[in-house]
């Protein structure tokens, strides 16, 4: 009995460190692609203001 709550403590443990690097993991990706979508949004704002005659897309 002693054995099996130990190892399903020890599953619930590693479900949990999996949990924490899987939500990191997404929280970086979601980062670099806001980064990614900001820096794309400076640069169509940049040729928005060079060509200013070019009607709005």
């Amino acid at each position: 009995m002693n054995r099996i709550n130990s190892l399903n403590l020890l599953m619930l443990l590693f479900l949990m460190v999996l949990v924490v690097i899987v939500s990191n993991l997404i929280i970086s990706v979601i980062k670099s692609y806001a980064l990614f979508i900001s820096k794309s949004e400076f640069i169509i704002n940049k040729v928005n203001e060079l060509t200013p005659d070019m009607p709005p897309m």
